[in-house]
């Protein structure tokens, strides 16, 4: 029996220290440049970084580069 608790306490802390672990993971939000665009911090929570992004070139080569890069852009 103290071996069976023993295991289920260990299990616990173990998905205990993986949720706190996936809590803790924040955005990371910097200045971004490229050759296409260059795009500002305007905002960000938790999860997501908010960008105002100036272009450097025509719009179309500028949409592909920001969505190549992983930008979704809203408007």
């Amino acid at each position: 029996m103290k071996r069976m608790i023993k295991y289920a306490l260990s299990a616990f802390a173990s998905i205990l220290l993986s949720l706190t672990l996936a809590g803790a993971v924040v955005a990371q939000c910097t200045l971004e440049t490229s050759d296409a665009y260059t795009c500002y911090v305007i905002g960000e929570d938790e999860t997501y970084c908010y960008y105002q992004c100036y272009c450097k070139t025509d719009e179309d080569s500028c949409r592909r580069a920001l969505e190549d890069d992983g930008f979704e852009i809203l408007n």
